[in-house]
């Protein structure tokens, strides 16, 4: 129940935060204000919420995976051979996930409800070996790493992103990116 709750107060705050900034594009439009056209970069807030997001959606298909291999983690943290080949079940399920979806469709469900899509740096859609790169380098990413580089780096990218010439961005609901060559 812990987690539920932790779940729904990210959520409620990050819905505040787009409801405010669109009255704030609201306002803007209403004033006669000029907005800035062209994708953006996602931001930190949106992208980690998209990330719990499918975590969340994700956890239920791993339950089945281990499920379905007979794999049961231990109570006590081990790297006996169980436990690393329940740590490479849920990395790999995960790792799928991530591109499949982004390959398929430009995001996963989780930067579909938060509003991102992952494209090519110069907004066009990501092809299949950027995204498998990009998520591959997910099993890297591992602890402040990709929060400090996407601070640091002016598109908000991590290292998959860098390493694989990609970007998550804003999604642009006018603009459908063309499919990948």
């Amino acid at each position: 129940w812990l987690m539920a709750m932790l779940f729904l107060a990210i959520t409620l705050v990050y819905l505040g935060s787009v409801l405010i900034r669109e009255r704030q594009r609201y306002i803007l439009a209403a004033s006669g204000t000029r907005i800035s056209a062209g994708p953006r970069p996602a931001g930190l807030f949106a992208r980690l919420m998209a990330l719990l997001i499918d975590c969340t959606l994700l956890w239920p298909l791993e339950l089945c995976v281990l499920d379905a291999l007979d794999v049961v983690p231990a109570a006590e943290a081990s790297f006996d051979a169980p436990t690393l080949r329940l740590l490479a079940c849920v990395t790999g399920a995960q790792i799928l996930y991530f591109i499949v979806l982004e390959a398929l469709f430009g995001r996963t469900l989780g930067k579909r409800i938060v509003g991102l899509r992952v494209a090519r740096i110069d907004g066009s859609r990501a092809r299949w070996l950027q995204v498998t790169v990009r998520n591959l380098l997910r099993i890297v990413d591992l602890f402040l790493l990709p929060l400090i580089l996407m601070v640091v780096t002016a598109r908000r990218q991590r290292l998959g992103d860098l390493v694989a010439g990609t970007v998550v961005l804003e999604d642009d609901p006018g603009v459908q990116p063309a499919s990948p060559e």
